[in-house]
């Protein structure tokens, strides 16, 4: 699992993860919503492939390319889809 500060309504080529929720926090700046998506990474492979696959909800052959960073997060080519996203409440 990731968290990002994209929204689930963006049709961005690129999506910036983050594996630590307080990463995300302190990226929104209190501004923007963080949610978690729903992603593994794949390291060896250098792609994302979802958490849970149902082929009725979207296309389960989706594992786009990631760009690891040395910060431990990923730069994922998206976008990604609506229905991995789910928003983090409170203070999370």
């Amino acid at each position: 699992m990731f968290f990002t500060i994209t929204s689930p309504d963006s049709e961005v080529d690129r999506v910036h993860l983050y594996p630590d929720i307080d990463a995300a926090v302190i990226e929104a700046r209190g501004a923007q919503p963080v949610y978690r998506v729903d992603v593994e990474l794949d390291e060896p492979s250098r792609r994302v492939t979802p958490s849970w696959v149902d082929d009725r909800v979207f296309d389960s052959s989706w594992h786009p390319p990631a760009e690891i960073h040395a910060d431990g997060s990923i730069t994922v080519r998206g976008p990604i889809p609506r229905v991995l996203f789910s928003a983090v409440c409170g203070d999370h």
